[in-house]
């Protein structure tokens, strides 16, 4: 039924675009002050919209008896013109704030006539959503993404996916920098606290994308940028507090710009929370500062911001038939095996610190150059309660009995730094622009544990090393990318990047003995591009691109040569059309991600007896995203995003360990699985949100997210998956002082209705008899499931309150 409503709902849409009569015609062109169109400027009469301008600045007004125009875009400055019916209209605009657009690394953020689907999101759009919670839940509602909490209210260890893609294979960077940890290519927010509130503006792309610096990015990658300037001192003061015992506090400051030249500012955060789980405390801070000068031709900034993160475990979940009972869905298993009352110090404690140096020099009209030095330190561990162990495992050796419990702490300390180089030509036309990119990464890392007590030995004087290796890796890319505009309607975007990656580590050999192991790729990854706009209204856009990604530390360090996964490889094609007609936008994008050798969990142990993911041959996510804006005034604005998918893999063998009914591990049985759906992987995901501004002081806003059955294997059992789960948050914001100054007041109720839900989980399948923990789901007397769920937070409030000086 939904489906069907859509449909007639966008065919009602697309013949209100094409359906309207003939009228005097209005036209202009927007550009700022160095005569550049500009894109996106919203033109009012009164409070009606009446049209947005296009990727090169124009507009077209088919509406009689306007008598003045005004122009809103969140860069520059609103402005209001007389109209002009007899001759086309020239209209500039002045900046409102210094973004410093030019600092941003160019050559990864898409432009709109580069045919790459993308989402951006502005400084407004993101503050909109900020409530101290982590990037993922400011970006949950953003086209075919989904997010979860381990705690279960956006605060602490938070992850999302976009079109079923993980964090893993999500490419993150910062002001060009990559984030994603070189060896696991993970991207951990809570490392980056608060980190939202220091965003100038954000940009998701979808599939392949733009060539960039990092392991990820493939399937999707995202882009951070912290560098704008207000112009304006400020002083800003934040707290907050909500459902949990969540508080937040925050400090900004800025000297605006001094003598056209100069800037600092900066920001300090603190947050705590309970969170939803038992136990699943936060304890966050975080600050943000930067530095530099601008001048006509040249420009410098220092940025430096860092996170310390204390968070209590709860990444077991909670066993599948605690979760049908309301007062046990925030049980939390972490800490447990300690007799009495949980372990009370099972934490995660780790610091992160970055710095980057970025400077920009416009050698002439033509010719730009960036080059970005940076440096990343991270140091931590996380603690754990281990009950009955041989301590003799650990290196501790007792003349006599060696069965006892024990705490580790599990280190990881490591550097992360390098050089990034961009250089640009663009015709003073505007129509050929080529950029040259380069990197070198190099990233090294210890990974210890230590045994800081046990029960035979109590407090250790100096903690017992058990193990201690490292890795090293070494990463060089350089992309070249040409665009070119052939015409007022055609764009074309060429770009090929190669890329080493030189990885040693300590791993098993072909007898099992760990030796020093050393892993060499060399990748080519060609993509191209093209948007055409066939009228003012109507656009469309393609895409194709090729890329390779290597495997992560745990693929290789529980493999040996002999069963060392291979990269990955994939073939993404993009189709797009656009249309933009008065008040009305609506987007549709049509995707296909093709896998070759897909890394995925298949239960299989390989030759030294680990359980890694397994490269399967064919494997897919294709499918189509809508996106629809309805902005008829200043008052009301809605917007809505539908994806819907098929996420498949061909044919794999799928391996269940099998025991006896004395409980002994007997082998495994292999069971072969075709067509079946990637875990993970919602083949439906909607959004719908509606703000409304009634007057200049409040914002009301109503989001609606609707995420479809997600399977927790590749099996495609529906027993051993998520149900499909709706969720809608209600914000209100209230400001009585315009230009961003003085008081503002926020709430923010999310999860309205206190839907109970899951949006992770994990599965362990085996045959036999029944193991009979909290976690076993029997689905017959022989045939059995260890499930692990993650349920989010009911009804919960965040409040916040802003003085701004």
């Amino acid at each position: 039924m939904f489906l069907k409503q859509l449909i007639l709902g966008l065919a009602c849409v697309m013949g209100s675009i094409y359906g309207l009569h003939a009228q005097r015609l209005l036209k202009g062109k927007v550009l700022n002050t160095d005569q550049t169109p500009i894109e996106g400027v919203h033109i009012y009469n009164d409070t009606q919209l009446l049209t947005i301008t296009d990727p090169h600045g124009y507009f077209v007004i088919k509406k009689p008896n306007i008598k003045t125009l005004t122009l809103s875009h969140i860069a520059y400055k609103t402005t209001t013109v007389r109209a002009d019916y007899l001759s086309p209209i020239r209209i500039e605009l002045v900046k409102n704030a210094i973004q410093i657009k030019e600092l941003k690394i160019v050559g990864q953020w898409a432009e709109a006539h580069q045919g790459v689907t993308h989402t951006d999101l502005s400084k407004d759009e993101l503050a909109k959503r900020d409530f101290g919670q982590d990037m993922p839940s400011q970006l949950k509602g953003t086209t075919s993404v989904v997010m979860h909490s381990d705690a279960g209210a956006g605060i602490g260890y938070s992850y999302m996916r976009v079109r079923g893609t993980d964090q893993e294979r999500i490419g993150v960077n910062i002001n060009g920098v990559p984030l994603n940890d070189a060896e696991s290519q993970q991207v951990f927010w809570v490392d980056l606290p608060d980190f939202a509130s220091s965003a100038g503006s954000v940009q998701i792309q979808r599939g392949l994308g733009l060539s960039s610096h990092g392991a990820g990015a493939f399937g999707a990658s995202l882009h951070i940028n912290t560098q704008y300037i207000d112009t304006e001192p400020s002083l800003s003061l934040h707290t907050g507090y909500g459902t949990f015992r969540t508080f937040q506090s925050r400090i900004k400051a800025s000297t605006g710009l001094l003598h056209q030249k100069y800037y600092l500012q900066g920001r300090a955060s603190f947050i705590r929370s309970d969170g939803f789980v038992d136990r699943a405390s936060s304890d966050l801070k975080s600050f943000y500062l930067t530095t530099g000068f601008l001048s006509k031709k040249q420009s410098l900034g220092l940025h430096l911001f860092s996170g310390h993160e204390i968070t209590y475990q709860a990444w077991n979940g909670i066993p599948y038939p605690f979760s049908l009972i309301d007062s046990l869905r925030s049980y939390n298993a972490a800490g447990t095996e300690k007799p009495g009352t949980p372990y009370e110090d099972e934490v995660d404690n780790y610091k992160q610190t970055h710095l980057q140096l970025i400077y920009k020099n416009s050698l002439s009209a033509d010719w730009a150059l960036h080059v970005t030095g940076h440096y990343t330190k991270g140091l931590g561990f996380f603690e754990l309660y281990k009950a009955n162990k041989n301590l003799a495992d650990f290196e501790i050796n007792l003349p006599l009995n060696p069965i006892g419990d024990l705490v580790q702490r599990r280190w990881l300390d490591n550097h992360f730094f390098g050089v990034i180089g961009t250089l640009q030509f663009e015709s003073t036309d505007i129509r050929n622009k080529v950029t040259l990119g380069s990197a070198f990464n190099r990233y090294l890392g210890d990974h210890f544990g230590q045994i800081i007590w046990t029960s035979k030995t109590n407090d250790l004087v100096t903690p017992v090393t058990y193990y201690n290796n490292s890795g090293q890796k070494f990463d060089f890319n350089s992309y070249l990318q040409w665009n070119y505009q052939w015409s007022g309607q055609l764009h074309t975007y060429l770009d090929i990047q190669y890329r080493y990656v030189d990885y040693r580590y300590e791993g098993p050999n072909e007898q099992n003995d760990l030796l020093n192991q050393r892993v060499q790729h060399h990748f080519i990854n060609p993509k191209a591009g093209f948007s055409y706009r066939l009228n003012q209204h109507l656009k469309t856009y393609g895409y194709i691109g090729y890329g390779h990604k290597e495997p992560n530390r745990n693929d290789y360090v529980d493999s040996s040569p002999i069963s060392r996964p291979r990269a990955e490889k994939m073939l993404n094609v993009e189709m797009g059309i656009e249309a933009v007609k008065n008040y009305w936008r609506l987007k549709t994008n049509l995707y296909w991600m093709q896998y070759t050798d897909q890394l995925i969990p298949t239960g299989r142990l390989n030759d030294v007896g680990a359980t890694t993911r397994v490269n399967v041959p064919d494997s897919y996510r294709k499918g189509i995203e809508l996106e629809l804006a309805y902005n008829p005034s200043r008052v009301i604005a809605w917007r809505a995003n539908v994806t819907l998918s098929k996420n498949k893999i061909e044919a794999f063998n799928f391996y269940v360990d099998q025991f006896d009914e004395a409980y002994a591990y007997i082998g495994q049985k292999k069971y072969r699985l075709k067509n079946t759906d990637l875990a993970l992987s919602p083949s439906v995901i909607m959004m719908s949100g509606l703000q409304i501004k009634p007057h200049k002081s409040w914002i009301f806003l109503l989001d609606a997210n609707y995420v479809h059955r997600q399977y927790l294997d590749n099996t495609q059992n529906k027993a051993v998956s998520l149900d499909p789960y709706w969720t809608t948050d209600f914000m209100i914001h209230f400001q009585p002082h315009s230009k961003n100054r003085g008081l503002k007041l926020s709430v923010g109720c999310f999860n309205l209705f206190d839907y109970s839900y899951e949006s992770f989980g994990w599965a362990y399948a085996y045959d036999g008899p029944g193991f009979g923990t909290d976690y076993t789901y029997s689905l017959s007397d022989h045939q059995h499931r260890e499930i692990g769920l993650y349920p989010q937070a009911g009804q919960h409030f965040l409040t916040s309150i802003t003085y701004t000086f």
